[in-house]
């Protein structure tokens, strides 16, 4: 955790350096997570429905999947003893969308996949606002 909060602060002391020195972009291997709220996160999702480099990640637990998710999201489950290198095996040029239930595994998540080298992260916290602020998701697999 130690280790995450650190890769973050330094993604931020580059990114705010960058800035202050008159920089225009981000060196291309500074890999920064872009927070989202839950609007922004669905227009990000209806904005590149018909994208093939887009993935909607969903990295709660299975069960927690199958009570609904958002449409086409892909399930990894953090809490998993191989969640690293379920992750890795993703494309890293790909973009992701990444949620969980309340935001605080996707923010793990995305910490762990900036530091294996994805370029393309946003984060939009949980499926709980989502609902709360009247977005659907598809019903549970058991009914």
């Amino acid at each position: 955790m130690l280790i995450m909060k650190k890769t973050r602060l330094l993604v931020i002391s580059l990114f705010t350096l960058t800035v202050l020195l008159g920089c225009k972009d981000v060196p291309p291997d500074i890999t920064t997570v872009k927070n989202l709220n839950i609007k922004e996160g669905s227009e990000l999702i209806d904005k590149n429905k018909n994208n093939p480099d887009f993935v909607i990640l969903d990295v709660r637990t299975p069960r927690e999947f199958n009570t609904g998710h958002i449409q086409n999201a892909v399930n990894i489950d953090y809490e998993a003893d191989d969640f690293k290198d379920n992750i890795s095996k993703l494309d890293k040029n790909k973009t992701y969308a990444v949620y969980c239930r309340s935001g605080r595994r996707a923010v793990a998540s995305s910490d762990i996949m900036a530091e294996l080298g994805f370029q393309h992260i946003y984060q939009f916290g949980g499926i709980k606002q989502w609902q709360e602020e009247g977005y659907k998701i598809t019903p549970p697999e058991d009914q």
